[in-house]
């Protein structure tokens, strides 16, 4: 039995999503950033969200996120407007508006889809070892 909190869960979920993610965006062991270009190791690399992780309907979208460098992540005030224009190079606009669609609907995680997505991307990145 699983006796974490909700919050605990998703914070868990997190770092698993977040690897999974920056092993994904890995070629040849090496990161680019989503949005800038700059080359990245796994260490540097984060996890960027296109949509703000507080929207929950799109947190753990893979199309919602990429491995990104800090700088744009955290301190690049134009960061939104050049990921915006990488997500509809990739995906095209109707994507794009589909995924904001989804974004502005409600999202409420039990703990047990939680622990699913946990088992879930544990098991991914076992699969997928860098």
């Amino acid at each position: 039995k699983n006796d974490k909190s909700l919050s605990k869960l998703i914070s868990e979920l997190d770092g698993y999503f977040s690897r999974f993610i920056r092993k994904r965006d890995t070629v040849n062991g090496v990161i680019k950033c989503f949005t800038c270009g700059t080359k990245l190791t796994f260490a540097e690399a984060q996890c960027g969200h296109f949509i703000d992780r507080d929207q929950m309907p799109t947190r753990y979208d893979e199309m919602n996120c990429h491995a990104v460098c800090s700088e744009c992540n955290c301190f690049d005030i134009e960061h939104r407007r050049g990921y915006l224009k990488k997500m509809r190079d990739k995906y095209g606009e109707d994507t794009v508006s589909a995924l904001i669609q989804k974004s502005r609907g409600l999202q409420k995680f039990f703990k047990w889809e939680v622990e699913d997505l946990i088992q879930y991307y544990k098991s991914e990145l076992r699969l997928n070892t860098v």
